[in-house]
């Protein structure tokens, strides 16, 4: 399900109302409507109570991850063979990293779509989800999603300042500031569009990116 930042958060849309026909044949939505029992809902709530803002958003975004999945597969298509984004060796759904400590070489063998949700997976796992924990505010599913995809995109260490080891190298994002300093949705979501520029000049593919998000 494609929603942005701003999501449910001021009822402007719901999974319901999101417009599928625009989407690539190949990737599907789907909107559960399995009734949960309302003991569960109240176990699920205790549960959460005893989490930190950090974990909370850590389990909502693994609950996301196909979700987040769709999300790039959608913004950045699939190749099988390596290709160079920028000044990286991409390959797969935009991955530019094999698995922690390996980048994607200049030639390595064709890759299937399997192999492919393979590496977004474990980038996910190993560069994303870690930065997480330097957000104050519980986020809601929509928003991690836009957020996960934002650093998928433009690294942790982008949107947070620090390396994966705790080293800050540079102040946060003016986006990260937005949602710990508390703003409004519609500010945070306009600070998030403000990364759309690669090499001096506006990326019109990074402006479309930010937009969906």
């Amino acid at each position: 399900v494609l929603i942005s930042f701003l999501g449910l958060s001021h009822g402007k849309a719901s999974a319901q109302d999101v417009k599928t026909d625009s989407l690539p044949s190949n990737i599907t939505t789907h909107v559960d409507k399995t009734i949960i029992p309302s003991d569960s809902i109240i176990a699920a709530k205790d549960t959460l109570a005893q989490l930190t803002i950090s974990e909370i958003n850590e389990k909502k975004s693994r609950e996301a991850m196909e979700d987040i999945f769709l999300l790039t597969a959608y913004m950045e298509g699939f190749s099988s063979r390596v290709y160079s984004c920028g000044v990286r060796s991409t390959v797969g759904y935009g991955s530019t990293w094999i698995k922690l400590g390996q980048r994607v070489p200049r030639r390595m063998k064709p890759i299937s779509q399997e192999q492919g949700k393979e590496f977004f997976l474990r980038h996910m796992e190993e560069q994303v989800l870690p930065f997480l924990k330097y957000i104050n505010k519980e986020l809601s599913k929509e928003q991690l999603i836009a957020v996960c995809s934002y650093m998928y995109n433009s690294g942790g260490g982008g949107l947070t300042g620090y390396t994966l080891s705790g080293r800050q190298f540079k102040e946060p994002s003016a986006f990260l500031q937005a949602i710990n300093g508390g703003e409004d949705d519609y500010t945070c979501a306009m600070h998030m569009l403000e990364s759309h520029v690669s090499g001096r000049k506006v990326a019109w593919g990074l402006f479309k990116r930010r937009w969906v998000e």
